[in-house]
């Protein structure tokens, strides 16, 4: 997809020529190769695994990254090889026996000391030719103008001179590292093959930039190694009527030995080849993942204030403005290609606002108009920014609802803390519930505590069902005729969250459930679906159960605003049908019941499960869940897991599954009940250590009608 123009040059016209620029085109080859074809890791990866260290020497090549070898190959095996490739196209050479026998020849210890020298490593041919130029050919070819050579930056050229510089006349001139690296920067290296020159004078002039130049005089078999990325080079045209013929090869750091890297990683080509596909044939062949550390090339500085050192650095920030895509990817590089100064872009609300700019500009300039995929990348940007812009305020107190629910209240904090045992730890209120308003709960010992106060607070906490005729058989434990009732029908404690769903589920018919007592003692039966409901007798159980049913859902379905406090992790199942029981099991049940664990998704599961039920037939109930802080009293896991630590894995467990359900729920809401208790409470717990004191309960309720309850009703 054409965005706009791709690769507007900067144009200098000096003495009457013109040079096309382009100041970004090094750091585009080094993205190119050594970030995203991997050649930087391949380098390090090789260098980490390097073992001829003490074979290195002081290299000429390391310091003008160009050297001359002399007398490589002998002058009469050049005539061999110029016949060779006259009457035969070089095809021994490019047989595996001609191709490894000239390896082996040219790889000697000294030239092999210069290469493991020069990269840090061992090394690999890619690629070998020969090649027959002549003044016509020098004359047209973009190989005869001053450049560089596009690829990693650590790779290297041995071009091997066949017949003497002399006899031809032609030659490769070289400039230095210095100088080479002042044309990058200001955009003549890598500017494309096209604008190469043969005469940069006016423009080193122009920019101060003192040229030199300098080459070698060669024989037959004289060879040149050089790293044409950094270094600039040029080829000098053959006389006319003469050709010059020279063996060219291209190396690339490698892991192993040149001997073992062409058998096992790839056998070199001949022929001139990119580089592209090398460095994925090297991952395939060899693991990575005890790269060593990367270079300060690699590093990301993340400046403050957020300043923009870097080209690289800025091209980190525009990935992170859409989700990764080929056409994200293209319209990033033409940015970096096309806009002019990019890389003295040093603010990033700037580079935001030119980026934002160039993309809505190359949306305008499709035809016939817009296309959806760039109309998602703008949306993508905008969002990026609200999202910016959100994030950098996460820990501003000033714009939060509650200032002191940013950072823990620290005593020893210079400028010291709010007091974290008389704060309450919510942050936004939902006042929906007024002294009408009809409320129910249920859960563990812990929501009983609050349905009292309700009660005793005159709010409508709405009762269905009470046990107040002894002459029924019906007892809830802890209750006598005219108490608060324990909640809004005599379903008993609900310690875990398969209970609630039983609760809806019963209610509303949704499956069957087998009527199951156990016996408690003489003329004492517990239905163990309602935890401290009991029956003094068994025909007590069986008048009682479908009345009770309809009372809850009359609970269910008059309620409003509804209370659950989760309890356990911890449950026991009846083997033949899957339904849990409210608490433990009691005597002489072990034979029909089994222990279970549940998990994260199953919690979110049934507490899910019992929402949908109500709104099925309640679509205005309003959902508020707590977490009780009363701890277990005993854990069936002790053969691997102490109470204390099961405990703390089921309260963390249910905390995610309440987060889960108001996350993915309207008009369902959390009550900080257990936080309150756990960590803003000096001094919570009774004697027993499980139960709470009644003043901190007092705390919760006073929360509670903070977080819903009308200003006017509280």
């Amino acid at each position: 997809m054409a965005l706009i123009a791709p690769y507007a040059h900067q144009i200098e016209n000096i003495e009457g020529e013109q040079f096309l620029l382009n100041p970004k085109g090094d750091f585009l080859i080094q993205q190119r190769y050594d970030r995203e074809h991997g050649y930087g890791k391949t380098l390090r990866f090789a260098q980490g695994v390097f073992t001829r260290a003490p074979a290195c020497v002081d290299s000429e090549l390391n310091q003008q990254a160009v050297m001359p070898i002399r007398k490589l190959i002998p002058a009469d095996v050049c005539r061999k090889l110029i016949q060779h490739y006259q009457d035969a196209g070089a095809s021994y050479l490019r047989t595996r026996e001609g191709a490894f026998n000239l390896f082996d020849a040219l790889f000697n210890e000294q030239v092999d000391a210069e290469i493991i020298s020069h990269f840090g490593s061992e090394y690999m041919p890619l690629w070998y030719n020969i090649s027959e130029d002549t003044y016509n050919d020098a004359s047209a070819s973009c190989s005869f103008k001053w450049h560089c050579d596009g690829g990693p930056s650590k790779h290297l050229k041995i071009m091997i001179y066949l017949n003497d510089s002399e006899e031809h006349g032609a030659n490769t001139l070289f400039s230095t590292p210095a100088v080479t690296d002042a044309l990058k920067k200001i955009g003549y290296i890598f500017c494309g093959i096209n604008q190469r020159k043969a005469d940069i004078s006016p423009l080193a002039a122009a920019h101060n930039i003192q040229l030199s130049e300098k080459s070698f005089t060669l024989q037959a078999g004289d060879a040149l190694m050089f790293n044409p990325y950094a270094v600039m080079h040029r080829g000098k045209a053959p006389k006319p009527g003469k050709v010059r013929y020279v063996l060219h090869l291209c190396l690339v750091p490698s892991p192993v030995n040149w001997r073992e890297s062409i058998q096992n990683i790839r056998w070199p080509t001949f022929g001139c080849i990119d580089f592209v596909d090398f460095s994925d044939q090297l991952k395939n062949a060899y693991d990575f993942s005890d790269l060593s550390s990367p270079n300060q090339d690699e590093l990301l500085l993340i400046d403050q204030g957020y300043q923009i050192r870097s080209l690289s650095y800025s091209l980190h920030i525009l990935q992170t403005f859409f989700k990764p895509s080929p056409l994200a990817e293209e319209v990033i590089k033409n940015f970096i290609q096309t806009v002019p100064d990019v890389e003295k872009i040093n603010d990033l609300a700037k580079l935001v606002s030119v980026f934002k700019t160039f993309l809505q500009q190359s949306i305008n300039a499709q035809r016939p108009g817009p296309q959806p995929e760039m109309l998602r990348l703008m949306q993508e940007l905008l969002s990026y920014e609200q999202e910016f812009a959100r994030v950098g305020q996460v820990y501003n107190k000033n714009n939060k609802p509650n200032a002191d629910a940013v950072f823990w209240p620290d005593p020893t904090r210079a400028g010291g803390a709010p007091d974290l045992f008389s704060m309450m730890p919510f942050v936004n209120r939902f006042p929906f519930i007024t002294k009408s308003t009809p409320i129910g709960s249920a859960g563990s010992c812990f929501a009983f505590e609050l349905s009292k106060q309700f009660q005793l607070e005159n709010f409508n906490y709405l009762v269905t069902e009470r046990a107040d005729d002894v002459s029924k058989g019906v007892i809830v434990d802890d209750y006598k005729s005219g108490d608060p009732a324990k909640f809004c029908a005599n379903y008993g404690i609900q310690f875990n969250t398969p209970s609630f769903r039983q609760l809806a589920e019963k209610a509303f018919q949704k499956r069957p459930f087998s009527k199951i007592l156990s016996e408690e003692g003489p003329n004492l039966f517990m239905d163990p679906y309602r935890e401290n409901v009991f029956f003094t007798s068994k025909q007590a159980y069986l008048d009682d159960y479908p009345q009770h049913v309809r009372a809850v859902r009359e609970a269910l379905m008059t309620c409003e605003a509804f209370i659950i406090t989760l309890g356990l992790n911890e449950c026991w199942e009846f083997i033949h049908d899957g339904s849990v029981m409210s608490r433990n099991p009691k005597h002489s049940m072990a034979h029909l019941v089994r222990p279970k664990v549940l998990t994260l998704q199953e919690n979110i599961d049934n507490i899910q499960t019992f929402l949908d039920i109500v709104r099925s037939y309640n679509p205005g109930f309003k959902l508020i869940i707590s977490l009780s802080p009363i701890p277990f009293l005993a854990t069936h896991q002790a053969d691997h897991k102490h109470v204390v630590e099961a405990n703390c894995h089921s309260k963390a467990v249910l905390r995610l599954a309440a987060e889960a359900i108001v996350k993915n729920n309207t008009n369902v809401f959390y009550l900080p009940s257990y936080e309150l208790v756990t960590h803003c409470s000096k001094d919570a717990w009774n004697e027993d250590n499980r139960h709470v004191k009644a003043e901190v309960v007092q705390r919760v309720i006073k929360m509670f009608k903070e977080m819903f309850v009308v200003a006017a009703d509280r």
